[in-house]
């Protein structure tokens, strides 16, 4: 086994081994079955990313709060005010939420989705789309943040229910 493959085993088994501790963490609490807490569909979502991201020979990537709060914050304003695009309706962009949060990147990529039920309907868009593919296998950022917002009854022109935001950055 190449030095490579045996440092991507070691890095599942890492993952692995926390999954399943926050598994049994969570088997001894009562959890609400219908509903995730955020931070276990935030955790999901990013050990589905890293695992991608060690297959294809990049780093794993971390979460951080701001970006958390900055992709929130996008995927709230997206659901509420009736928009699905990179740039809000008064013009603000991610680099703006991501500088209010105090993260201080030097690197920061962004992407959105909308109307995918779930996160791993939503990874496989981005997997099969160029662009957002890039973002997500991009080796030089370290740090995530992750935006999920579930409008059950989108009324207006969007309509798409569920709007989701990536931001993964690099100070």
């Amino acid at each position: 086994m190449s030095a490579k493959a045996g440092l991507r085993t070691c890095a599942v088994l890492l993952i692995a081994a926390v999954s399943m501790t926050v598994a049994a963490r969570a088997g001894a609490e009562e959890l609400h079955a219908a509903l995730p807490s955020m931070e276990s569909w935030r955790a999901d979502m990013l050990r589905q990313i890293n695992i991608i991201r060690l297959r294809h020979g990049v780093g794993i990537l971390r979460i951080d709060d701001r970006l958390n709060r900055a992709a929130q914050i996008h995927a709230d304003d997206m659901a509420t005010r009736d928009f699905f695009d990179h740039r809000s309706p008064d013009g603000v962009r991610m680099t703006e939420r991501a500088d209010r949060t105090g993260y201080h990147w030097r690197r920061l990529i962004e992407n959105i989705a909308a109307g995918y039920p779930n996160i791993t309907a939503t990874i496989q868009g981005w997997m099969e789309s160029p662009e957002h593919r890039a973002g997500l296998l991009d080796s030089k950022v370290r740090d995530a943040g992750f935006g999920y917002v579930y409008l059950p009854h989108d009324g207006g022109r969007v309509r798409k229910a569920y709007y989701w935001t990536l931001l993964v950055g690099r100070e």
